[in-house]
């Protein structure tokens, strides 16, 4: 034997110790996280007339989706545009399963008529006619996801 009887109890105590801090630390950054199951998100976006904006942000929050744990649906509220943001809308349609368009005339309370539609428990609304330019919703965007 290298070490007396005392000092050998004493090192495999503590790596006893550390083999089970370091089991724990892999539980608490790994494996907790994987198990626990993320609240479901919904986005509600409330667009008028954002014909020049529209494609650019809801690409950037498609891509912004892709990259995070959350995977929230989306739901956009088509406020009554007299531009091509309706045609910009249902092309999107196509390309994104999780998005959903409602199209409502300009006089119907928006946000009361799309709500049925969010499945999530959270709801973010982004109202673009009355509140937010495009580049806040973006920026409050960012800060939401990741």
């Amino acid at each position: 034997m290298f070490f007396p009887y005392a000092v050998s109890v004493m090192l495999l105590s503590l790596a006893i110790y550390g083999f089970w801090h370091l089991i724990l630390e892999c539980w608490v950054w790994y494996i907790k996280p994987r198990m626990s199951k993320l609240p479901s998100v919904s986005l509600l976006l409330v667009v008028k007339n954002h014909e020049q904006d529209i494609e650019f942000m809801l690409r950037h929050i498609i891509r912004k989706i892709e990259c995070c744990a959350i995977h929230p649906d989306l739901v956009v509220v088509e406020n009554g545009s007299t531009d091509l943001t309706p045609h910009i809308l249902g092309r999107f349609v196509g390309e994104y399963h999780a998005l959903r368009v409602l199209y409502l005339p300009t006089e119907e309370r928006t946000v009361a008529a799309a709500l049925p539609l969010c499945r999530g428990g959270a709801v973010y609304v982004f109202d673009m006619v009355n509140r937010l330019t495009p580049e806040e919703c973006l920026a409050a965007l960012d800060d939401i996801f990741c």
